[in-house]
């Protein structure tokens, strides 16, 4: 059985500049992935809240990526500053990009299945995946700064 998940918003890659919800995002990545392990990252300790009242420690996931698709916002500023992750090259992923809840595939009934995080959980070494993410410039207060979203994870 097919797991897929993705976010509702980015179902497909974007065709072109209209397609890009704002410049804040940079690139459409689409993958074939080969998922290598999860592990649990701790706190470093860096800052006057750890490690009590910090969220530093988390989950990570590590992929390496078999072939990559991008598709770069032609209306995006700072697009010309970012380099792509190369092929061959393994990716990290914290538990805070896994975002949504999505549409079981085989149903086709558009009910909710089970979330980006849940199919990363199932996931053991060597599993062959399907990965996509956006490339995000995010304003938070009054600093930008990149976020690298999942939007689609589908184990093949």
């Amino acid at each position: 059985r097919e797991t897929m998940a993705t976010t509702p918003a980015t179902e497909s890659e974007p065709k072109s500049s209209s397609d890009f919800e704002s410049e804040r995002i940079h690139s459409y990545n689409s993958s074939n992935a080969t998922f290598l392990q999860k592990a649990s990252q701790p706190c470093y300790f860096r800052t006057a809240n750890c490690p009590d009242q910090c969220v530093h420690a988390r989950i990570t996931y590590t992929f390496r990526i078999n072939s990559l698709n991008v598709v770069t916002n032609p209306d995006s500023t700072q697009a010309k500053y970012c380099t792509p992750i190369a092929e061959g090259a393994e990716y990290r992923i914290d538990e805070t990009s896994f975002v949504g809840i999505v549409s079981d595939s085989d149903s086709g009934s558009g009910s909710d299945g089970p979330s980006l995080k849940e199919i990363a959980d199932s996931l053991v070494e060597g599993d062959t995946v399907e990965l996509s993410w956006n490339h995000d410039y995010v304003k938070r207060g009054m600093a930008y700064s990149p976020e690298y979203p999942v939007t689609k994870l589908v184990k093949l």
